[in-house]
């Protein structure tokens, strides 16, 4: 695993010297990136509509989008994902309202999020993934052409996966929460794609894949079966913590249910990681809130947008997962290492 970890750094910096003094490499190499942070941005512009709409039993694909204040339509050149926001500088053109900051937000989340997961999976032909091997080859037609069918099932598979965390934390910070129906049927489906891609979770603490050339396809159906349930079993159990420790009185679901949707889509171990590094995350913006006063003037719906951390912590999950693995292994082995010396040298 740290083998695995050194080389795919000792690539990455190659990929830096070469790139350095190579200006055809960097002209392969950043229209695919521009591409997929595109491709987010307007993918969280569409999750903003999602989420405002749908509770409203609005229709997502009726009129343009408008200001909720006055009704104007916002105008195309104003619906650039985050810089049109920028540009008009938070407010509607014509009735000069408030325009929440949340929009832009996610927009550069998605924006983010699907352009790390088009960098950590595609470009490396996924070397990220369970069975995956590190490298980092040359061009940009790795990504439509030369990247294997599984790689790109499992890339839209995640994409998936955080949009649902994302529109579900939007849900909690406007304090809607889906029927419980609406939430299971969401995890089957999330579930299902590890059934048709049996091996993308891994399933021991070492990171190994749950299948092999030859395995019989049963076999590698029941496993991944077992493997979603664990991880959605333990997602929920783990998101048990922040959605008592940071989650709004009505929002709590959503890290319940955003655990299990991680845990039936990466696994027992990426949920577990995401949850308790989206508590921390959370925490850490809980406590900036606090030192602003978000207690005071009707601020406290600040703390809401804790959310969000949620979904940020599992792109970097699915990014660096060996990493995570390796690190938590690590520091579990020498806490032994440490109460086991202090047995000993409390024996003698």
């Amino acid at each position: 695993m740290k083998g695995d970890g050194l080389r795919l750094l000792e690539d990455a910096w190659k990929i830096v010297e070469k790139g350095l003094g190579d200006p055809v490499f960097w002209a392969e190499q950043i229209p695919p990136g521009l591409f997929f942070l595109v491709l987010g941005g307007l993918f969280g512009s569409f999750l903003n509509v999602v989420a405002y709409r749908v509770p409203r039993g609005r229709s997502v694909m009726g009129r343009r989008s408008h200001c909720p204040a006055c009704g104007a339509m916002i105008r195309g050149r104003d619906n650039v994902p985050v810089f049109g926001w920028l540009m008009l500088g938070g407010r509607c053109y014509r009735c000069r309202g408030w325009i929440s900051a949340r929009y832009p937000v996610v927009e550069a989340i998605m924006a983010g999020g699907v352009m790390l997961l088009a960098v950590r999976e595609l470009a490396t032909n996924g070397a990220n993934m369970p069975g995956g091997s590190p490298g980092w080859p040359d061009g940009p037609d790795l990504v439509f052409v030369h990247a294997s069918w599984r790689v790109m099932a499992a890339f839209i598979w995640h994409v998936a996966l955080l949009a649902t965390l994302v529109v579900w934390a939007l849900f909690a910070i406007d304090g809607h929460q889906p029927s419980g129906r609406g939430i299971g049927g969401v995890v089957a489906c999330l579930a299902a794609v590890g059934l048709v891609l049996p091996g993308e979770i891994p399933i021991d603490v070492a990171g190994n894949a749950g299948w092999s050339d030859g395995l019989a396809a049963v076999r590698a159906v029941s496993e991944a079966a077992v493997v979603a349930a664990v991880g959605g079993l333990l997602g929920g159990l783990a998101g048990a913590i922040p959605a008592y420790a940071v989650a709004p009185r009505d929002g709590g679901w959503m890290w319940w249910g955003g655990g299990v949707a991680v845990g039936v889509t990466l696994g027992w171990q990426a949920a577990v990681a995401a949850s308790l590094i989206g508590f921390g995350l959370a925490a850490a913006w809980c406590g900036l809130c606090l030192l602003a006063g978000g207690w005071r003037d009707g601020r406290a719906d600040w703390f809401r947008f804790a959310s969000l951390s949620l979904p940020i912590a599992a792109v970097g999950t699915i990014g660096w997962w060996q990493s995570l693995l390796w690190a938590a292994s690590s520091w579990f082995a020498h806490s032994i290492l440490i109460a086991s010396a202090g047995t000993l040298s409390v024996g003698l």
